[in-house]
Formats: C-alpha cells, structure tokens, sequence
C-alpha cells in the first residue's frame, strides 16, 4: 500500500513512521494509559492504497479520540494530531490569511464575497509585523479533541469549504475586531484569551473583524403586537437575530388565549399553540450564523395565561404532533405577586393584556443601561479538584468568595472606567447610585475578604455598567474549554454527534481514590451512565453529581 503526500508524491506506508509521529505528539501525557503502538494498529486496519497523508492523520485522530473513556490523555493526543494536519493545511502569516479571507470570490457567482472587513484588513495589514509576531501557535495544541473539532465545525472561517483559520488566527482576528487601532489592547486580549483566561460569548467568536459584527448574544423581546402584525413583526425580528448568531427570549403573554374573541374577523383565536409552532420551524430553519449552531428561541409566559397548561406540555415527547413545537425552549415568568396570591390562598381578577402593549420596546436599551454579563463555567471542576464535596460547606464557601470576588473587581473596574466613559444613562437613582448592592437585596452578608464599606463609597460616585453577572448556557464553550457548563455539572452531548463524552474529572478522581480498573473503565459502560456503578463508591459520589441529584444551596 502507498500513501499520497501532501506535495502530490507517493511512499509506502510504513508501520513504524506512523508510530513515530504519534509517539512524538505523546509529550507530558501518562505514558502508563497512552499506547501509540495500539493506536497505530488500529489506522492501519483502516487504510487503503493512495490515501492521502491528511486523510491518514484524520483517521488517526478519530480513532485516538475513540480511546478517551479509557483515559482523557487520548482526548490530548487526538486534538494534537488534528491540529498538526490542520498546521501543515493551513497558511502561518495572520496577516496573509486574513487577506485571503477578503479577496474570496464565490465561486458559485463569481463575486467578491469578503469575510473579514475592508476596515479592519486595513488594521491587520498596517500592524501586520507586532499582529504576526504576538501569535503563538504552540498554544493551538492545548486543546482537547472534541474542543478543536468544534472550532474547527463552527468557528474558524473556511474558503470554499476548506478551514482557512487556525485557532490562534480566530483569536487575534476577534481581539482586533474589538480593539479596532488599539493595537496594545488587542495584543492584551488574544494573550488572555489564547492562554484560556476568558473567552467571549459564541456571536463575538463568530462574527467579530466580519462584514457582520454583531457580537451580543442574547436578545429579550416582548411580542409587538396581539395582532397578525405584530406576531410576524416579531417573528422578522427573531429570525434576523438568529441569522446573526444571537439567542432570543421572547415575552408572549400579551397573546390572547384560546377561545378569545377577535373583533376584527368576528372570529376566535387558536391561542398560543399554534403560533409557537411557527416560531419553532422558524427556529430550525434560521440557525445561528449559517448552519453554525441550531437556532435557540426561549418563549416566556406568565402563569396566568389560560392557554398555560398547553404551554407547559409543548415540549413533550408524546402527544399530537400538532400540539408540540420541541425546539423552543420555554420558562414561565412568574411574578412576586402570583406568589404572594398562592401563599395566602387568594385570587386577583384582572387582565394583564389590556395595557401592556402601551409601553413601546425600547430600542436603545443596551445604551441607557449598558449592561455586560460576566458568567462562569468549570465551578464543578474547581470543587473537583480541591476534593471538595459538591454539597460541603467547603464547596459553599469557595462558592461564595470566588462570585464576591468576581463582583468587587468588575463594581471596581466598572467605577474606574466611568471616569472615561461616564455614567450609565438610568444610574440616577438606581440602587448602586445609593450604595446598595446585590447582597443588600437577598439579606446575605459577605465574607471578610473584600472592604465592601470603601467600595460602596467609590461606588457611589459613578459606575458605567448596570448589570454584571450573567449565567449563559455556554454550551460550546464548555466544549471548547471542556469545563462543565457555568456552576452545572452534567454529561456533555457533542452538537451533530450522537457521542457521549465523558468528562475527565471522573476518571482521575477514580484514579485518585485508587477505585478505577482497566476493567471498570470499559468503553460501554463509560459511554452509558454519567456515574458507571462500578465507579459509584460513596466517596466518589461526594465529589462527581449528577445534575438531578445535586440539592440547591
């Protein structure tokens, strides 16, 4: 058998130049778990005569990331021989990928399509030597498999099909797309970013330095109108956001329920359902950037809609076809009165719909208030790694300082940046502009760690930003990053892909309370419970929880 290089030159395929080059990609990796031999054997059963060296290399990786339920170190091992094809694939220089993104023509039509912008190749080109000289493409290979294969799917921009993007090229192309002429800045960014100190929402990964750079992720909208208008308005608006890689929450209690009188045709409403499932095929047909990611519409209803029972049974499996619509995702908005009404037995007759449309959405919310979110994912890890029961006091504490932490830095940085940027438009008045903060309004009394006393007195002066903290979903991040989901512990599911990953902390905590085999670690199992029952000591189970079993603190 012959193998056909990269340069178009044939060579036969040798057993021991392939373990070669695995064994050379198995640095710092348990020697003891990872075998290039046996992965070697395995390729070699998959091969033909005049497969292509990246096809080798593809084969190669897949089969590797197949062994990640007997160690994660193979997870390692696969994503570096992925990113080593992808290397010798792929141009080096930033600056000449990135013309070669705005030069591309369709080839179906034959225009000038660009894919970065003409405003920020001009940036790229006229900072060319620091913007080429600040990569560090070593770091590409600190990602785990299924991370890679996810930029790699979603994120780094192809020509004709073809990745054009390495990691590091996405990351600096995103850092200057904020930074703009800020060179310094944007150096400061790609450091942090590549070095995995933070990432940026999906939407500014995708489309920051692009023709399109819409970078916020998240869009709350209450319906327009209860009116065919004002629902189909509704619906453009959501589609257009969907087409830019945003997430959509939608308000629809002001639709009238079924069975309501509609004065204009004399007729009566469908009510909620029937809507919803328009909403649902607009969701599956205008996905996130492009086929990138499924479109995500989350609808919001209050609880005392008539058509709430309906509602709350969309996303069942069973049933009529009809009466489900099962790629939305839905939330009932519940108000403090409600509550108050079911705490004391009572009733309160009104209708929330005949005023509610009155009050226009207000288009430059993000203006006035400014609000920024700033989440966090791999909680679970950190417990994980400190030994720490999810559920232990210990694990409340670490809890409670990192988010203090968190929220005394951004209140300070925050504070520092309205000497330069101002106020936001609504501070007056609002509870920091008076020094009260998040903890004042639950009853919570910090830990000792941070002077809240001197922050509340700088604070008082001026802050830029309404709103801080924010939990996303951050689902692919997590897959990039392959941390659990912000302070959630969960199996991860791949997108497009039916395998179960299971997540690496289980098999080292096992390793490390001396509970784990060769045997108790097959494939199978692994594959089949998020807690395999041979894994499920007690200790073991004090650390690692599935999401259901964990109690909220």
């Amino acid at each position: 058998m012959h193998v056909i290089k990269r340069d178009g030159r044939q060579e036969r395929i040798m057993f021991d130049k392939i373990t070669s080059r695995i064994q050379k990609l198995c640095y710092g990796l348990n020697a003891e778990f990872v075998d290039p031999t046996q992965i070697t054997m395995k390729v070699i059963q998959g091969l033909y005569s005049g497969v292509t060296t990246v096809e080798l290399d593809t084969l190669a990786a897949e089969i590797t990331a197949t062994l990640t339920t007997k160690h994660p170190d193979y997870a390692i091992l696969a994503a570096r021989i992925a990113v080593s094809n992808l290397h010798k694939e792929t141009k080096k220089v930033f600056s000449e990928v990135m013309e070669d993104l705005y030069n591309y023509v369709n080839p179906l039509n034959g225009r000038h399509s660009p894919m970065v912008s003409k405003e920020t190749l001009d940036i790229f080109l006229a900072n060319k030597d620091r913007l080429n000289s600040a990569i560090i493409f070593d770091r590409d290979f600190s990602y785990n498999f299924f991370g890679f294969k996810t930029l790699e799917r979603s994120y780094l921009l192809k020509i004709n099909g073809k990745v054009a993007e390495r990691p590091q090229h996405m990351l600096m192309r995103v850092s200057v797309g904020i930074h703009k002429e800020d060179i310094a800045a944007a150096i400061e960014t790609y450091n942090l970013l590549s070095e995995k100190w933070f990432t940026h929402a999906s939407p500014t990964l995708f489309n920051a330095g692009t023709n399109r750079p819409q970078l916020s992720s998240c869009f709350l909208l209450a319906m327009k109108d209860d009116s065919i208008e004002g629902i189909y308005d509704t619906l453009k608006q959501c589609a257009l956001i969907s087409k830019s890689a945003g997430g959509i929450g939608v308000a629809v209690s002001c639709i009238r329920a079924t069975g309501s009188y509609i004065a204009g045709t004399n007729g009566n409403s469908n009510g909620l359902v029937p809507m919803l499932r328009v909403y649902n095929n607009t969701a599956r047909y205008v996905d996130q950037g492009g086929n990138k990611r499924p479109g995500a519409f989350a609808m919001y209803l209050e609880p005392w809609h008539f058509d709430i029972f309906d509602f709350l049974e969309l996303k069942k499996n069973t049933g009529k076809e009809e009466q489900r619509a099962r790629d939305l995702f839905y939330a009932l908005w519940i108000p403090d009165l409600f509550m108050k009404r079911v705490e004391t037995n009572a009733l309160s007759w009104y209708c929330n719909t005949t005023s509610i449309e009155y009050f226009a959405t207000a288009e430059n919310s993000n203006k006035r208030h400014r609000p920024i979110g700033i989440g966090v994912q791999g909680l679970a890890d950190a417990f994980i790694l400190m030994r720490f029961p999810f559920e232990s006091a210990e694990a409340q504490h670490l809890n409670t300082q990192i988010f203090e932490t968190i929220y005394y830095a951004a209140l300070e940085s925050s504070c520092e940046l309205a000497a330069e940027f101002g106020p936001y438009e609504t501070y007056a008045g609002s509870p920091v502009s008076k020094g009260i903060l998040q903890y004042d309004m639950w009853d919570k009394t910090p830990t000792d760690l941070w002077d809240w006393a001197a922050l509340k007195e700088k604070i008082a002066k001026l802050v830029t930003t309404c709103m801080i903290h924010n939990f996303s979903k951050s689902v692919e991040d997590l897959e990039i990053k392959l941390t659990w989901e912000n302070v959630l512990i969960h199996l991860i599911i791949v997108i497009k892909n039916n395998t179960h990953i299971k997540y690496k902390r289980i098999i080292y905590c096992a390793q490390y309370l001396n509970l784990c085999s060769e045997d108790e670690r097959r494939e199978k199992e692994l594959n089949t419970n998020p807690i395999p029952k041979k894994l499920g000591h007690r200790r073991l189970q004090t650390v690692i929880k599935r999401r259901g079993d964990a109690t909220q603190w």
